[in-house]
């Protein structure tokens, strides 16, 4: 544990997992985003073979916890390149500080004195950059990581990103209201569409408990295996930490997955779960053979209105899809912010020479949307290149999916669901 004195502010810094549980009470009373719960945090610590350490920076006031920043040093490969394609992956010590991580007072002063002692950090040799993970672009902690450190050491282009989020209005009917015209013409299309070629074969299962873990990870599974985001190395993974988290949130309550069926055929999955007042989309996917029918959006329909339908003790007052943008949030959303991903390097060769790399990528990355996005092809191209990484993904034998032919055709041989329908409206 290392502790450094100011006049006002001291800082401690907790490596270890023993010092992070003296500081369990006052990180509970603080955490309000289950990235930066302290269980969550722990668990990924002792999961993830990359991570070396903890690195949690607690601000005193007047010998009083006043703010937490929650990090850890991990050894990994950072990725630099256009959007989806990768063109150096250079490994570096990394300084990872948690999405919604800060916790406390988040002070312009507390911000600027956090990121002077994560500087001092990289300047000591403990790692070779400094990332915050997406902190909105209003707050003083952004500013202090963008323009506090020197001209060599700072970052020149934070990756900005839209996030929002749906407060819910009450009633179901209420949301649809809100929505565009198009939006439910496109909606009513679907369900029509789907109801025409799979008459009484559809169904939604919920997930929540326990002993339906195991039923839920192999039908998510058999489906996130033929999205494109199992192509690009993203998306759902039944790995142990994904195991870890579901059980910790059936346990606790709080676990929230949907598969939507055709069917013995999963289809479509969304899984996340609800965090105090907010319910957290972590996992959502389809089956690419049926983008017709819009089976994901289906699905998130049926999620906003279990959420509205929610009895006291489980009520949701907002739905966060989580990071990252995409059509299908916007449509959704009624809060929106920006956020961005802001690094810090350290004042050393190799630093240094991440961030002239960095800097190079990031900029052609940026010169190349605005290109595009001018054009009017930006939302095409990035298609084009999911479409691709299906391919290549669907051109592995032993990854073909279950089933061929036509889009009606189901397989014979898929086991037989227990019946607990729920339809889609």
């Amino acid at each position: 544990m290392d502790r450094r004195q100011g006049s006002r502010l001291t800082l401690q810094i907790s490596r270890s997992i023993s010092e992070i549980e003296e500081l369990r009470e006052i990180w509970t009373a603080w955490q309000s985003h289950p990235t930066s719960d302290i269980d969550h945090f722990l668990s990924i610590v002792r999961l993830r073979p990359e991570i070396e350490r903890p690195h949690v920076m607690v601000i005193y006031r007047d010998g009083r916890p006043d703010s937490i920043l929650v990090g850890r040093l991990e050894r990994k490969r950072i990725c630099l390149g256009l959007t989806y394609l990768k063109l150096l992956q250079p490994e570096a010590r990394v300084l990872c500080f948690t999405y919604e991580g800060f916790l406390g007072n988040q002070s312009a002063e507390n911000s600027a004195y956090a990121t002077r002692e994560i500087v001092r950090c990289l300047s000591s040799g403990e790692a070779d950059v400094a990332r915050l993970e997406f902190v909105k672009t209003d707050s003083p902690l952004f500013e202090a990581a963008k323009s506090s450190p020197g001209i060599l050491c700072r970052d020149h282009f934070p990756s900005i990103q839209l996030h929002g989020s749906l407060r819910l209005p009450g009633r179901f009917e209420d949301f649809l209201t809100g929505l565009s015209r198009k939006e439910r013409h496109n909606l009513r299309r679907y369900e029509t569409r789907l109801k025409a070629d799979f008459a009484g074969e559809m169904r939604i299962e919920c997930f929540r408990q326990k002993s339906q873990i195991e039923d839920l990870i192999r039908d998510t599974e058999a489906v996130a295996r033929r999205t494109y985001q199992r192509g690009l190395g993203v998306g759902f993974h039944d790995s142990l930490e994904t195991r870890s988290w579901l059980s910790a949130a059936a346990e606790s309550g709080t676990l929230r997955g949907c598969i939507l069926y055709l069917g013995n055929l999963p289809c479509a999955f969304m899984i996340g779960n609800r965090y105090q007042q907010t319910l957290h989309g972590a996992f959502m996917g389809y089956d690419p053979q049926f983008t017709d029918y819009s089976l994901g959006s289906l699905l998130l329909m049926h999620w906003i209105r279990e959420a509205c339908d929610q009895d006291r003790e489980q009520e949701v007052s907002e739905i966060d899809l989580g990071l990252g943008d995409a059509r299908y949030k916007r449509t959704i959303y009624n809060h929106t912010w920006q956020e961005g991903l802001v690094c810090i390097f350290a004042p050393t060769f190799k630093g240094l020479r991440l961030n002239f790399q960095r800097t190079v990528t990031q900029l052609i990355d940026e010169f190349a949307k605005k290109l595009l996005q001018t054009a009017g092809i930006l939302e095409k191209v990035k298609k084009v290149w999911r479409s691709r990484a299906l391919a290549d993904l669907t051109a592995c034998p032993s990854r073909q999916p279950a089933r061929e032919g036509s889009r009606r055709s189901l397989p014979i041989n898929a086991r037989e669901y227990p019946v607990g329908q729920i339809p889609v409206r």
